[in-house]
């Protein structure tokens, strides 16, 4: 297919608009800066168009070790050496 139809393909499903109530999902490798100090780890994303608002919630795994983050166990609590970035978003037409 040439880059043309391509476009045009892509263009017309942008007309169609999003699929409504339809879940996607997709991940994807990134480099990431926490606390100044980068690291690669996958962002993993699920979000959906509902008519008149889009969900989006995912998670970053956060192994302490890659970003140089101590472990926060103290006293009796101990907690694992790595945690869960996670996030919930919601956008709606103001």
């Amino acid at each position: 297919m040439c880059r043309r139809a391509e476009d045009r393909a892509v263009d017309e499903r942008m007309a169609k608009g999003p699929a409504v109530g339809v879940w996607k999902r997709m991940a994807r490798w990134k480099r990431w800066t926490i606390l100044g100090v980068a690291a690669v780890a996958v962002l993993v994303v699920t979000g959906r168009y509902t008519g008149t608002q889009i969900q989006v919630a995912g998670s970053i795994p956060v192994p302490f070790a890659d970003w140089s983050i101590s472990n926060p166990s103290f006293g009796p609590v101990e907690t694992e050496d790595h945690g869960v970035l996670e996030f919930s978003l919601l956008f709606q037409h103001a």
